[in-house]
């Protein structure tokens, strides 16, 4: 990988951390720069704001997030949802041990900053999260053989998951969170049966 490539890289991966664990507004260019060992010419170089630089940081999740869930098309249903859960828990527990916070859901923390601030940024973020709804919607459809209600079944295991996290956060715990991991399958089909019975 060239110099640039690899500059790219560091600025967006930097990025990303940054506006997760302190908030888009509080980050500044300068911020990203110290932390990324680069100069300003250098990440202008690639993105020409701050806005661009997150909506490259919300894109670039989304493809990790499609080809995470790629990775695991072959395991049952239940398990690819299970398989989520584990990677999302396992992200936030990594964070709660090197900084002694619970950071959150990068991109809920983003919509409840900037939503009603940034429409190109809300939208953006929106379908992150269809494309998070579209993945446990599918995994519903294929555990129960049905295709109507799933999505709407699906959006509501997704806002569960997103309280868990904004609870998790407020008390600084992963006890929220972790409490998803445990009962999470359970909650999953039950869903599905009392809307299908």
């Amino acid at each position: 990988m060239g110099r640039k490539s690899e500059n790219a890289k560091i600025i967006l991966e930097t990025a990303a951390y940054l506006f997760w664990t302190k908030g888009y507004e509080a980050v500044g260019v300068n911020d990203i720069c110290k932390e990324a060992g680069i100069n300003k010419g250098t990440l202008y170089h690639f993105y020409k704001n701050k806005k661009e630089l997150v909506l490259a940081v919300i894109q670039r999740k989304g493809e990790l997030t499609l080809g995470f869930f790629n990775s695991i098309k072959s395991k049952t249903p239940a398990d690819r949802v299970s398989a989520y859960l584990e990677m999302m828990i396992n992200a936030q527990s990594k964070e709660c041990k090197n900084s002694g916070k619970f950071a959150g859901c990068p991109f809920g923390n983003l919509s409840v900053e900037m939503s009603g601030k940034d429409d190109e940024i809300r939208d953006a973020i929106n379908q992150w999260f269809a494309q998070i709804i579209d993945f446990i919607s599918v995994a519903i459809s294929e555990q129960r053989g049905i295709k109507k209600g799933s999505k709407a079944l699906a959006a509501e295991l997704f806002t569960y998951l997103q309280g868990a996290q904004l609870m998790s956060k407020t008390a600084n715990s992963m006890t929220h969170l972790e409490g998803v991991r445990d009962y999470t399958i359970n909650y999953f089909e039950s869903i599905v049966e009392a809307a299908y019975q």
